[in-house]
């Protein structure tokens, strides 16, 4: 078999594998988070959590990360279940100068199990879904066609 018929393979591969992906994934996937939102909201776990505190971590807008580079709002928010109290951290961005516009109720889903360990509605967004499901289809994708063109012997 030619290197180029080989080269066509691995890509034709690689192609039906991003696809795949990319609807399964990408386009119809759900994270973690919102799987257990949807749980818990069948099961009536979410009780409403309330502002409590903030701290300001200032950002540097000359660093490369971006996670540095913007004013970090650490959000405090408490929320009782079963007559004891929690608490959820939420960070919240924004550019140096300006306020965070953070709310001041939230709705926290649990596990009744595992009532410290509660989700913010606003931690799984289809937004947060669609960068993870992007990132994994393109990994997934380059994956695939190394393993094929190992497997057949190009390069």
């Amino acid at each position: 078999m030619s290197e180029d018929m080989k080269m066509i393979i691995a890509a034709g591969v690689g192609f039906v594998v991003f696809v795949f992906c990319y609807f399964k994934i990408f386009w119809h996937g759900r994270s973690r988070e919102q799987k257990f939102i949807e749980k818990a909201k069948e099961q009536g776990n979410f009780v409403e959590g309330n502002f409590v505190d903030y701290k300001i971590s200032l950002g540097n807008e000359s660093s490369k990360s971006a996670r540095l580079r913007y004013d970090s709002y650490i959000v405090k928010y408490e929320y009782i279940v079963e007559g004891k109290k929690y608490y959820k951290k939420l960070v919240f961005r924004t550019k140096g100068n300006m306020r965070a516009n953070y709310p001041y109720t939230i709705t926290v889903y649990y596990d009744p199990k595992k009532p410290h360990k509660g989700v913010a509605g606003n931690q799984a967004t289809n937004q947060v879904q669609k960068t993870r499901g992007c990132l994994v289809t393109v990994i997934i994708t380059l994956v695939v066609i190394r393993v094929m063109i190992r497997i057949l012997g190009i390069f």
